[in-house]
């Protein structure tokens, strides 16, 4: 049998902070708009999931997103592990300063987000 209707199954909530680190490329920055769609290209046909949010913002959010991609891609590939390195360079993103430093930015990042919801859901 068709159908026209349209049907949700296997849906899980997430916030905007998760699907602008973690979700699908490209990030589409409207400067003019306030907004990021993710996953598409901001055009009307381009598909993808729009958020709200300044362009300064989205832009600094793009930066980390790049440079988390780039510490979780040396670490997948067994370049380090974390901890120890140091220095600046290239070798800082083998699991030295930087690459802790940005790991340690998005924990911090979604640890925040995630009080501010717990302290939302206390309120209603």
């Amino acid at each position: 049998m068709k159908t026209s209707r349209l049907y949700l199954r296997d849906v899980t909530a997430t916030s905007p902070l998760s699907l602008l680190l973690f979700g699908p490329e490209p990030l589409a920055v409207l400067h003019a708009e306030g907004a990021v769609v993710v996953g598409g290209t901001g055009s009307g046909t381009g598909g993808g999931v729009r958020v709200a949010c300044r362009a300064q913002t989205a832009v600094l959010v793009k930066q980390l997103r790049r440079a988390l991609n780039r510490v979780l891609e040396q670490r997948f590939r067994g370049a380090g592990g974390g901890g120890g390195g140091g220095g600046g360079g290239e070798g800082a993103w083998r699991g030295g300063t930087l690459g802790d430093a940005v790991i340690a930015a998005v924990r911090q990042m979604l640890r925040e987000e995630d009080d501010q919801r717990s302290m939302a859901a206390k309120l209603t």
